[in-house]
């Protein structure tokens, strides 16, 4: 770490303690005092919401994300459609599959720019536009999932060449499943389209979103293709050391802005404690490599190692001190309802975020307030 850079990182570390004097948020009346999570920075943000038995962290991650820019933004407070994301994410993810004549099935699994890929093409919906949800109350799409690869077993095997038939029988099961995408719809008496919603209701614009990593295999301050098997749109993602991606998220939840984290929890300090019921930090076999490689290293370590595996992606809404004020916690959002303690949040350490953290994706202007400018163009 430059000089500079460390005199930056101290300053806004060493500011953190004078903004908890007196600073109260949302997130301190959430997550109740028995936590002893004392809040430096945080964002605003809706209801946690229940992704029940679908892989589909990453949208709802990424939605609640979405309605926390939009209350940042000054607008009203929006419940979103994570179905309309998911069921277009489906066809998308057909019609790539049967490009590729592959043996690979359908699934769930995907990244927080997919979210923003498909609303800059389709827009996004209130929940009460398209619930998706024609089977049940809690969201299972197992046996749907088993129809359409069926059915792209069928012609994968057959070797037929993609027509109009397969996605029309694809559309009609996603249809029986999670019903039919509203072209238009009402909202407070006022009429939309999905991207005319986004446009205007929400003012949001996918293009003003950027994701962090930090792998030093790659080029720093550079954007890469990172290799991982959700990547399969191949997006690009801004390389940082994984000081500097530690520094963007301070900075952005100092000045209300929120983030989605995407990162390995399958990891033995993801774990619980008497006070939440969530809590990840890191393991003394941990804390052991780290007295003699670098947390930059250790990363990069696990990483060609193959231990760390993306697993969970999150809506991080604040940041702040334990009860003896020698530890800095995230505090995120997770998409399993209120439940616990905790109601539904979890709290990771910093080094936790600094070892497992995948990716970041945060508003673009955060890029400008890390004092990074002079060695990135575009942002």
């Amino acid at each position: 770490m430059n000089t500079l850079t460390t005199n930056i990182h101290n300053k806004v570390i060493k500011s953190c303690f004078f903004l908890i004097i007196g600073f109260i948020t949302n997130v301190s009346v959430i997550i109740a005092q028995e936590t002893a999570f004392f809040a430096i920075g945080s964002g605003k943000s809706t209801e946690i919401k229940d992704q029940g038995e679908i892989n589909a962290d990453w949208v709802y991650a990424t939605i609640s994300f979405i309605e926390s820019e939009a209350i940042r933004k000054g607008k009203s407070e929006f419940d979103l459609s994570e179905m309309f994301i998911l069921y277009h994410n489906y066809m998308k993810k057909m019609k790539w599959l049967l490009n590729l004549n592959s043996k690979m099935c359908l699934n769930e699994y995907g990244q927080p720019q997919d979210v923003l890929k498909i609303m800059s093409e389709y827009g996004v919906v209130p929940e009460e536009s398209f619930t998706g949800n024609n089977y049940g109350t809690v969201h299972n799409h197992t046996e749907m999932l088993k129809k359409i690869n069926d059915l792209l077993n069928i012609y994968s095997t057959e070797q037929k060449q993609i027509s109009d038939s397969i996605l029309i029988k694809t559309t009609k099961i996603l249809e029986e499943y999670l019903g039919q995408i509203p072209s238009k719809f009402k909202y407070k008496n006022k009429g939309y389209t999905p991207l005319g919603f986004m446009q205007k209701a929400l003012d949001i614009n996918p293009d003003d979103y950027i994701e962090l990593t930090s792998y030093s295999h790659k080029r720093f301050y550079s954007l890469i293709d990172f290799e991982k098997s959700e990547n399969g749109t191949h997006s690009e993602y801004l390389n940082f050391p994984i000081y500097g991606v530690i520094m963007a998220m301070n900075i952005a939840l100092i000045n209300g802005y929120t983030m989605v984290w995407t990162g390995d929890v399958n990891q033995p300090g993801y774990l619980s404690d008497d006070n939440f019921d969530a809590l990840a930090v890191l393991t003394w076999n941990d804390k052991k490599a780290l007295n003699i490689m670098s947390m930059q290293e250790y990363r990069q370590k696990n990483f060609h190692e193959k231990t760390a595996v993306q697993h969970h992606s999150l809506h991080i809404v604040g940041f702040g001190f334990n009860q003896s004020f020698d530890e800095v916690y995230y505090l995120a959002k997770d998409s399993y309802g209120k439940k616990g303690k905790s109601n539904g949040y979890i709290l990771l350490s910093e080094d936790y975020i600094k070892l497992n953290t995948h990716s970041i994706m945060f508003h673009k202007d955060i890029i400008k307030l890390t004092h990074y400018l002079d060695v990135i163009n575009g942002y």
